[in-house]
């Protein structure tokens, strides 16, 4: 799961932030506020998982966590290849501390959604290439 997740995350990076005028066109719509953003994240995941309330107070810790420690990369004036090299180990940090919370139909539905997910990405991206 983690290769799974770490190339989509690499092709959505690649299509998304091929260049820096496009990374600041992206990031305009993040919401800038560490909590907002937080929230944001947690509430799509509620949404789509069917949580309970201690699943969803720890998910409300941990995303708090990781937006934290992304602002400084968001913030920064690097490359969007350097800003992804630094969020890389963040980002698979915060999935494994997200999936030791889940359980097992939880992780199948996240699975099965990147399944569906992973041929438009590769597409998109091969046309983008091309």
């Amino acid at each position: 799961m983690k290769k799974i997740v770490l190339s989509i995350g690499i092709m959505l990076f690649a299509l998304f932030f091929s260049s820096k005028i496009q990374a600041q066109e992206i990031f305009k719509w993040m919401p800038k506020d560490v909590i907002e953003r937080s929230e944001i994240v947690t509430s799509i995941m509620v949404d789509r998982l069917e949580l309970d309330e201690l699943q969803i107070e720890k998910l409300q810790k941990i995303n708090l966590k990781y937006a934290g420690l992304m602002q400084p990369i968001l913030e920064s004036d690097s490359s969007p290849l350097e800003k992804f090299k630094q969020a890389e180990e963040i980002i698979l940090n915060r999935i494994a501390e997200t999936k030791a919370i889940l359980n097992e139909n939880q992780l199948t539905s996240i699975e099965n959604r990147m399944i569906r997910w992973k041929p438009l990405v590769e597409t998109l991206l091969q046309k983008l290439l091309d």
